[in-house]
């Protein structure tokens, strides 16, 4: 049986790639989850939330806007100097909230697993000491 390889990669749009590499990353995840919690920032309360450097953030942003996870819109503000604001988008919040809902259910019935296993362990060995006394 032949398979092509080349037939799984043509099934993955671009886009899709995109948001991967987007969100691939802890900081630009984070920042994804912090714009889902907390609606719009502008670049200025990111940079403050975070405590990076602006040019390190940047790049994040540009990151997760070429992936299609979050946007950024231009609004002034009364009272203040902020007009570059950033939102996650329905793409950006649907992609991380799936992801964020499997890895806690995967890791919630592993560590359920590993207690159990834990739980086990624990009765061989009271039975392996019974057995020795």
């Amino acid at each position: 049986m032949k398979i092509n390889f080349e037939d799984y990669l043509n099934q993955i749009p671009n886009e899709f790639e995109f948001a991967l590499k987007g969100i691939g990353n802890k900081f630009r995840l984070a920042l994804s989850i912090l714009l889902i919690d907390h609606g719009p920032l502008s670049f200025s309360n990111i940079a403050k939330i975070t405590g990076r450097e602006k040019s390190l953030i940047g790049n994040h942003v540009k990151k997760l806007e070429l992936g299609g996870i979050i946007q950024n819109f231009l609004q002034k503000k009364e009272d203040t100097n902020e007009y570059s604001f950033y939102e996650i988008t329905e793409y950006g919040k649907n992609i991380v909230s799936k992801l964020i809902l499997y890895y806690n259910s995967y890791y919630s019935k592993l560590e359920h697993n590993v207690e159990e296993g834990s739980q086990e362990l624990r009765a061989i060995k009271r039975k392996y000491i019974n057995e020795k006394l």
